[in-house]
Order: C-alpha cells, then structure tokens, then sequence
C-alpha cells in the first residue's frame, strides 16, 4: 500500500463522520451538517400572526361567534357559520367586543386595544402588535459560529405596548408608569 491510499484510509472514517445530520461530539471530534438548516422548507414560519391561540366564543351584534384578534392584520378572526370566516375591522371608536365572557377589546382610532381596567377617567389599554420578519436564505458571505450559515424561516414576533386613553386622547404609556401601576406585571399574565 503506498503513502496515499494509506492517507486516504486514515482520514475516511473522520470525512464519514462529518456527514451526520447534527452537531454531534464524539471520540473528541466536532462534527456538523451544513445541510441541517439549508434544507428547511422555505415557506416555513415560525410563531403566529394571532394573539389568541384558539378561537373565543363571544356574541357580536347578537349572534354567537368564535373570534380571535389577528395582531398582523389588526383585525377580529370571525367565524359566525361553520367553515366561513371574515374579519371586523376596528372602523367604529369605542365599539365593544367581549372575547370569550371576559376579554373587552375595544375599537379606537382604526385600531383593536385590550381593555385592561379604567382608574379615575382614565382607560388603560393594551396592544399587541405582530411583526413579520422576512425568511434569509443562507449564503456564503454570512457565517455563524459554527462556521455555516442556516437559513432562517419567516417569523412573527409578538410585541406589546401600553396605552392610556383619557379624555379622547390616547398616549402611550411609559414604561416607568406601566411599573409603577403594575401593568407590565398585568399583560404579563395574560
């Protein structure tokens, strides 16, 4: 055998090695699979564009309704028959919705607050908002820590902002009163 089969037989076992699927320590080797991420699917998202996680029973104009707020679109998910749903946009100030027998949510200024509680003549209000991220196919030029880039899904990360409404004008809240009144503990729970 000369010097570079032998080579070639010395290093296979670590080449093959290499090829799993995951990062993976073994034997003191580091091994990773560049494809591991690369392959996810495209249209993949992570995270929902929905403040609610299932659907609320409310009534709506005196029919029976299974709603849940869309904090992408700003809008109510209704359905008010079985397999046929619609959104409410929030077009009306101060129209009322009671998700599920305990959650008001509120229409002002062509948008959907959470109504938390009202102190002296003042409403707090609560916002979620989701945003979008866009999906970043990996390339060569960025490379993270393990020395290959992944591919990243598009995302809807969820945020929340705080809202006082007093006397028609709607300000946000600072978050030094948020603490100071126990709001952020508040939209915390929920």
């Amino acid at each position: 055998m000369n010097a570079t089969h032998f080579i070639f037989v010395l290093l296979f076992p670590l080449f093959a090695i290499s090829q799993n699927s995951y990062r993976e320590i073994s034997g003191g080797f580091q091994h990773y699979n560049i494809n591991k991420f690369k392959d996810r699917d495209p249209n993949e998202i992570v995270g929902s564009r929905f403040y609610h996680e299932k659907f609320l029973i409310s009534t709506i104009n005196g029919k029976k309704a299974i709603v849940k707020f869309d904090a992408y679109k700003d809008a109510m998910y209704v359905s008010f028959k079985d397999n046929y749903y619609e959104y409410i946009l929030p077009s009306k100030n101060n129209f009322v919705i009671l998700l599920g027998g305990q959650e008001p949510w509120l229409s002002f200024d062509n948008k959907w607050y959470r109504f938390l509680f009202k102190k002296a003549d003042k409403s707090y209000l609560f916002k979620p908002i989701a945003e979008f991220v866009k999906p970043r196919k990996a390339n060569s030029f960025n490379v993270s820590i393990s020395g290959y880039e992944d591919n990243k899904p598009g995302e809807f990360k969820m945020k929340k902002k705080l809202f006082v409404l007093d006397a028609g004008i709607l300000n946000e809240v600072s978050k030094k009163e948020a603490k100071k009144i126990g709001l952020i503990k508040m939209i915390n729970s929920l």
